[in-house]
C-alpha cells in the first residue's frame, strides 16, 4: 500500500487498534511508518475544518488590506499552502477562475484548514464567501462526513442575525461552502478601538446577539463559542451577525459531543465548558454574559495568566462587579451580567429568548420612559463561592457582637495574668471559658458581616481581621498596667532569679549584660564569670576583645528559675573547636545557633572575620547575611582537633532577573544547554530529549519550541547576527542534518546541511566564526570495546553550504568549541587533560595546552584564551590561562582552586576579567553554592562572588564595556549584574 493508503485506512482505526495495525501494514519499514505518523499527527492537530476564526472568515476588509492574492510569477499559490489548481479558467481579466457557477475574484483567508475566496454569484447577483477544504482533509472521508453534517445544521439557522450558509457542496475533490458576504468589523475590534460601550449599545447589540443565539438553539445547536471576535457589526447599519459555528454540535449528536473535552476559548468559557462537562444552551447564556461584561468594562471577566490559572478563575472565582469598573452602568445591567455568570446553569436565565426580550424592554424603556415602563428588577443572583445561608443580619448585631468582643478580652486579661497561685488557677479556669467564648462569638459576628457583602476588597479584608483577632486572641496576650496588681496578695513577693556566666578571660575582655539596650552589668577582663541576681524578662550578654564584638546571646530569665551561660573556652581547648569566618562582604551579620550558644557578631570596615569556638560534637546553625540578603547558611558538625574556615567572597546580587516561562507548562529539569545570544535578546535552552526552546530573554516568554528526535547529537548555537539559531536534528531516524531557524518565529530557513565524511554521531558542540562565515560542529564516534572515543570537526563555509575537509582526529569527545576573535582557529576540549587549536586552513592541530586537570569548558578572548577542569585525586576544579604566544607562563602565576567544577567561562572584552559558573547548587556549603566567581586576570585575585542562583549556571556573557555581566542558569533564569 502507498504512503497515501496507509493513512487513509489508518483513521478508520481506533487509537487502541491503530499502533499494532500500522506495524503489521508496515512490514518492518521505518521510515514509512514514521512518515504516516506524521500524517496522522497533523491530521489530529487540523481537527475540524468549521473552526477557522470568524474574523479570518468573515472580516474580509480587514484581511484583505495588506494580503497579496498572488505570487510574483502569477501562479495561483496561497502563501506556500493550497494551490488554486481547482478553479476552472477565468473569463474575465478580474477574476482568479471560477468554482461552479461562482466567479472567485479574491484570496481573503487561508490556513491549514483551507481557503477562503471572495466570489461573485451571478445567478443571483451577490457577493459570496466561499470556504474550500484542504485537500489533506478532504482526502479524509470522516473529515468529508463530519464537514456536511455540520455546514448543512448551522445552514439550517434562519435569522437575521446568524451569518447564513447559502449553500454546501461535499462532492468533489474539493468540498467548500458558500457564505453571506459581510462587510464590517468585530465587536472585538471595537471594543479595541473605543473601550467600553454606552448602555444603549449594550443592549441594543446584545439583543441582537441573544436573538441570533435563540434561532440557533431552536434548531438544537449550542454555538460554544460566543465571544466578541465572533460578533460582526455590518458596515452601515451595524446589524449583529453571530459567526463561527465551527465549534456547534448537534445537541442530539451523540458521536461528536462528548463529556471531559474542553472547547471555546477560556476567557469567554462556561464553567462546565472549562471542567469539561456535558453543557446545553445555558452554556452559551454563560458567554454572552461576558460578552455584555467585556463590552461595559472594556475586557473580559476572567484574566489570568496562562489557560489554566484562566479556567480555574472560570471554574471556581467570581468576577470583579461591573459597577467597581464602570460606574456608568446601571444597577440593573449589573444584575443581568451576574445572573448569566451564575456558576449553576439552573440559577441563570434559561432560554436565549428570555435575554433578547428582556435586553429588548429596557432599551424601548431608555429611547421612550414616558411610553415603556421599567420591567421589573431581576434578583441579584451571587456568582460566586456559595456560602451557608444567614438571612439577613442587622448591622446594629454585628456592631453589638464586636464590641462584647473587645468588653469579654479585656475581662480576661483581668482575671488570669500575674496573679497569687490560688487567685492564678481560678483565673486561668474561667479564662479560658471566656477566650473560648469571645473567639467564636467573634468568628461569627465577622461571618455574619462577611455575609452581607460582596466586594472582594472587603471579603479580604474581613478574612485578615478575623485570623488577626482569633490570633490575637488566642495567643498575643499582653501584660496589664501595674495599676492593675490589686488582685495579688500585699505581701510582696521577690521573684528574681539566679543568673550566672562563665568565660575565658584569655579570650574575653569586657562583658555586658543589657536589657532594652542600657547596660545592666559590665565587667572587665580580670573577671572569669559572674553570679548576681536579677529581676525577670529579657537580657542579651556580649563579650567583647579589643573592643571588637565575639560573643552574643539573648536569653530570658523567668519568675524564680535560675540561668546558668558558658561563653566559649579557648579554641584550642579539647571540648572546643574553631570555626573561623573570614568575609569581604561588609556590613554583613554572622549568626551561629545551637545548644547554649546563640551569637550574633556584626562585621564592618573592609575585609572582616570572626573565630568562634564550638563545642564539639554539637551541631551548630550558621548564617551569614548582608541586609535581608542571605549570603550562606550552613549546619556545622565540627570534631576533636579539627579547624573549620570559611572564606566569603565579595557577594554581588543581581540587578535584575528574569524567569523563562515555558507555555502551559513549568520549566524543564531536564535543561542540559543554555545559550545566550550575542545580542543578549534570546536565549535557547537545550532538553536531555531533543527540544530547544528558544525564550525573548528580556520578558522571559517563549517565542516558539524546536521539536527534536530524542538523540545524543544535541549540538546547536546562534548565529553572530542572533538572527537564527542552527541545529542538530534527524530527518529520519539515522539520517542527521544541520538546520536553521529564524529567531522571530522558528520557522526553517535556507537548506539543510550534511556532511559527506561519516555521520553526525555524538554531536556536543556547534561555533560560529565571529563573521558567521564558518561553521564547524563536532561528532564522536567509539573505537574499542572499552568506549574509547574519538573526536573529529566538521565544517562547512557559509552562506554558500559548502563542507571542506574536517579537523583531523583526537582522542576523547569533544564537549566546546570556539573560534578565536580572527577566525583563523578553533579550540576544543575533549574532557580529557589537554586543550587543542586547530588551524583552518591546514585542518592540522597547531598548539595543545597540557594539564593535570581533565578540561571541561573553555572561552576565547583576543590576546588570550581560559580553560577549566577539574582533577579527580584533588577533588578540586581549576581555571587554567591559555596564552597564544606561549603554552607555559599565564598571567597569574598559581590558578585559583574550588571544590565545585565549573561549567562555562567569559572573558571580558578587555581581558581583564575572567568569570567562571560552576555547577553549584542552592542548599550547599559556601564553596559548593551555585555561584559566579570574577577574577583579576593579573594578579589572580577573586574580585568578586555573584549570587542568586540556585542550580547550574551554563552560560555567561560580558556586556560590551565589561561592566556587566549576564548569566543564564538551570533554573530556568536569566540574571544581570553589575560588578565591582
Amino acid at each position: 500500500m502507498s504512503e497515501r493508503d496507509l493513512f487513509i485506512a489508518a483513521l478508520e482505526k481506533s487509537d487502541s487498534e491503530r499502533a499494532s495495525w500500522l506495524a503489521n501494514a508496515c512490514a518492518g519499514d521505518d521510515s514509512l511508518r514514521l512518515r504516516v505518523e506524521v500524517l496522522l499527527r497533523a491530521h489530529d492537530r487540523a481537527s475540524r475544518f468549521l473552526a477557522a476564526p470568524a474574523v479570518e472568515q468573515f472580516n474580509f476588509e480587514a484581511i484583505t488590506a495588506n494580503r497579496p492574492t498572488h505570487t510574483a510569477d502569477g501562479t495561483n499559490w496561497v502563501g506556500n499552502d493550497m494551490p488554486l489548481d481547482f478553479l476552472s479558467p477565468a473569463e474575465k481579466p478580474d477574476q482568479l477562475g471560477k468554482l461552479g457557477d461562482y466567479e472567485i475574484l479574491e484570496v481573503v483567508g487561508r490556513g491549514g484548514m483551507g481557503v477562503v475566496l471572495k466570489a461573485f454569484e451571478p445567478k443571483l447577483h451577490r457577493l459570496v464567501a466561499i470556504k474550500v477544504m484542504a485537500p489533506h482533509l478532504a482526502a479524509n472521508p470522516a473529515a468529508r462526513r463530519r464537514f456536511e453534517r455540520e455546514a448543512k445544521a448551522v445552514a439550517a439557522v434562519r435569522n437575521e442575525h446568524v451569518v447564513a450558509i447559502h449553500a454546501v457542496q461535499s462532492d468533489g475533490a474539493n468540498p467548500y461552502l458558500a457564505m453571506e458576504f459581510i462587510g464590517g468589523v468585530s465587536l472585538q475590534e471595537r471594543l479595541d478601538q473605543r473601550g467600553p460601550m454606552d448602555v444603549k449599545e449594550i443592549l441594543r447589540i446584545g439583543q441582537q446577539a441573544a436573538l441570533g443565539l435563540a434561532a440557533a438553539h431552536d434548531q438544537g445547536l449550542v454555538h460554544r463559542d460566543v465571544k466578541p471576535a465572533n460578533i460582526l457589526l455590518e458596515n452601515g447599519v451595524e446589524r449583529v451577525k453571530l459567526t463561527d459555528f465551527g465549534l456547534a454540535r448537534a445537541v442530539d449528536d451523540a458521536s461528536i459531543t462528548q463529556s471531559g473535552t474542553i472547547t471555546g476559548t477560556p476567557n469567554f468559557m462556561s464553567p462546565e465548558q472549562a471542567d469539561g462537562k456535558p453543557i446545553d444552551h445555558r452554556s452559551d447564556l454563560f458567554s454572552l454574559g461576558s460578552v455584555l461584561y467585556a463590552m461595559a468594562t472594556g475586557h473580559p471577566p476572567f484574566r489570568a495568566d496562562g489557560v489554566a490559572a484562566v479556567l480555574k478563575r472560570v471554574a471556581a472565582d467570581a468576577p470583579r462587579p461591573v459597577r467597581e469598573i464602570n460606574s456608568d452602568i446601571p444597577d440593573w445591567l449589573d444584575a443581568i451580567i451576574r445572573k448569566l455568570h451564575a456558576k449553576d446553569p439552573a440559577h441563570r436565565f434559561q432560554s436565549a429568548k428570555e435575554v433578547a426580550d428582556l435586553l429588548g424592554q429596557h432599551l424601548a424603556h431608555l429611547q421612550q420612559p414616558a411610553v415603556v415602563p421599567m420591567p421589573k428588577p431581576v434578583a441579584n443572583v451571587y456568582s460566586g463561592p456559595k456560602l451557608p445561608s444567614m438571612g439577613k443580619v442587622p448591622d446594629a448585631l454585628v456592631v453589638l457582637g464586636l464590641s462584647f468582643t473587645v468588653l469579654a478580652y479585656n475581662s480576661f486579661q483581668l482575671l488570669c495574668w500575674r496573679q497569687s497561685d490560688f487567685k492564678i488557677s481560678f483565673g486561668w479556669v474561667a479564662g479560658v471559658g471566656v477566650i473560648a467564648f469571645t473567639t467564636f462569638f467573634m468568628v461569627l459576628s465577622i461571618a455574619l458581616f462577611f455575609r452581607q457583602t460582596r466586594r472582594p476588597v472587603a471579603r479580604t479584608l474581613l478574612f485578615v481581621v478575623t485570623a488577626v483577632a482569633t490570633g490575637y486572641l488566642a495567643f498575643g496576650l499582653t501584660m496589664p498596667p501595674d495599676w492593675f496588681r490589686w488582685w495579688q496578695s500585699s505581701e510582696p513577693v521577690d521573684d528574681r532569679a539566679q543568673f550566672a556566666a562563665n568565660w575565658n578571660r584569655d579570650l574575653i575582655k569586657r562583658v555586658t549584660i543589657e536589657c532594652d539596650g542600657k547596660i545592666v552589668e559590665e565587667y572587665d577582663g580580670k573577671a572569669i564569670g559572674v553570679g548576681t541576681m536579677l529581676s525577670p524578662g529579657a537580657y542579651t550578654i556580649r563579650g567583647f576583645k579589643n573592643d571588637r564584638e565575639v560573643y552574643r546571646e539573648e536569653f530570658y530569665l523567668e519568675p524564680g528559675k535560675s540561668r546558668a551561660i558558658d561563653i566559649f573556652e579557648s579554641p584550642q581547648s579539647a571540648a572546643y573547636a574553631p570555626l573561623r569566618i573570614d568575609c569581604a562582604t561588609v556590613p554583613a551579620i554572622v549568626a551561629v545557633d545551637g545548644p547554649g550558644l546563640k551569637s550574633e557578631i556584626q562585621l564592618a570596615g573592609g575585609t572582616a572575620g570572626v573565630t568562634q569556638g564550638l563545642k564539639v560534637g554539637v551541631r551548630y546553625k550558621l548564617v551569614v547575611s548582608k541586609g535581608d540578603q542571605l549570603i550562606h547558611t550552613e549546619s556545622i558538625r565540627l570534631e576533636s582537633g579539627e579547624r573549620r574556615e570559611l572564606r566569603i567572597g565579595n557577594v554581588v546580587f543581581p540587578e535584575r532577573g528574569v524567569q523563562l516561562k515555558p507555555k502551559n507548562r513549568g520549566f524543564p529539569n531536564d535543561v542540559m544547554q543554555v545559550q545566550i545570544a550575542p545580542d543578549y535578546k534570546s536565549v535557547a535552552v537545550g532538553r536531555l530529549d531533543g527540544p530547544i526552546l528558544v525564550f525573548d530573554a528580556a520578558t522571559g516568554k517563549e517565542r516558539f519550541t524546536i521539536s527534536r528526535f530524542p538523540t545524543e547529537a544535541t549540538a546547536f548555537g546562534f548565529t553572530p547576527n542572533s538572527s537564527q539559531i542552527a541545529f542538530v536534528t534527524d530527518t529520519v531516524p539515522g539520517e542527521r542534518v544541520i538546520r536553521f531557524a529564524a529567531i522571530a518565529d522558528g520557522a526553517a530557513v535556507g537548506r539543510d546541511l550534511k556532511t559527506l565524511h561519516g555521520e553526525l554521531v555524538n554531536s556536543r558542540a556547534l561555533a560560529f566564526s565571529p563573521d558567521g562565515k564558518r561553521l564547524v560542529v563536532s561528532s564522536a564516534h567509539g573505537f574499542d570495546p572499552a568506549d574509547r572515543f574519538r573526536s573529529r570537526i566538521h565544517c562547512w563555509e557559509l552562506p554558500a553550504g559548502k563542507e571542506v575537509p574536517p579537523l583531523e582526529w583526537q582522542e576523547g569527545t569533544t564537549e566546546q568549541m570556539q573560534f578565536t576573535a580572527d577566525g583563523a582557529e578553533v579550540l576544543a576540549v575533549t574532557g580529557i587533560k589537554y586543550a587543542l587549536a586547530w588551524k583552518w586552513t591546514s585542518g592540522k592541530v597547531d598548539r595543545r595546552l597540557e594539564s593535570n586537570f581533565a578540561l571541561d569548558v573553555l572561552t576565547a578572548g583576543t590576546e588570550w584564551h581560559a580553560v577549566a577542569g577539574w582533577s579527580e585525586s584533588l577533588g578540586k576544579a581549576a581555571v587554567l590561562t591559555w596564552p597564544p604566544e606561549s603554552l607555559r607562563e599565564p598571567p597569574w602565576p598559581s590558578p585559583p582552586q574550588y571544590s565545585v567544577r565549573f561549567a562555562c567561562l567569559a572573558i571580558s572584552p578587555d581581558g581583564r576579567l575572567i568569570a567562571a559558573g560552576n555547577k553549584g547548587v542552592a542548599d550547599a556549603p559556601w564553596e559548593k553554592r551555585a555561584a559566579i566567581r570574577v577574577w583579576d586576570t593579573k594578579t589572580g585575585a577573586e574580585k568578586a562572588v555573584l549570587l542568586g542562583h540556585t542550580d547550574w549556571i551554563l552560560d555567561l556573557v560580558f556586556s560590551p564595556d565589561g561592566k556587566g555581566l549576564i548569566s543564564a542558569s538551570k533554573d530556568g533564569t536569566v540574571r544581570s549584574w553589575k560588578l565591582p
